[in-house]
């Protein structure tokens, strides 16, 4: 079985009795939202949408996941573009894949580089040197669906 938990995935509406799950009413707002898959079971994930726990079908996860969505598009147009021969297309593909999944793994979350930032701020650096917590997560909110 595929290990989710930590993968963001977008809120999705699913069948009611989907692998055993019942679709209630109150999850509607959350459709489309992004969240975080902090718990998993054979038959679902359990997903953090902006405070609350959600469960979803686990047969229906990978195609809701955010980031395969974009890396696999951007791997299709990448490997489009370097060769017209279908196997190096495929290897072109999953390269272009390890290397998004490389690159994710180096880089700081939200939490993290806040994290820092309010470290430095208690005294560790001149206080003009760093931007005020509004002007970073406006930085987050610019760059964070790119």
């Amino acid at each position: 079985m595929k290990n989710y938990i930590g993968k963001k995935i977008r809120g999705f509406k699913y069948k009611n009795n989907t692998d055993g799950l019942k679709w209630i009413e109150e999850m509607t707002w959350c459709i489309g939202k992004i969240g975080e898959i902090k718990y998993q079971h054979s038959k679902f994930v359990g997903v953090f949408i902006d405070g609350y726990y959600w469960q979803y079908p686990i047969s229906l996860v990978d195609e809701h996941l955010v980031e395969n969505k974009m890396i696999k598009e951007a791997a299709e147009r990448y490997a489009e573009s370097k060769s017209s021969n279908f196997s190096f297309r495929n290897t072109h593909i999953r390269d272009f894949k390890e290397g998004a999944k490389w690159q994710a793994e180096k880089m700081y979350s939200e939490e993290e580089t806040l994290n820092l930032w309010n470290w430095l701020n208690d005294g560790f650096i001149i206080r003009k040197s760093l931007p005020t917590k509004e002007e970073l997560f406006g930085w987050f909110e610019q760059f964070k669906n790119k």
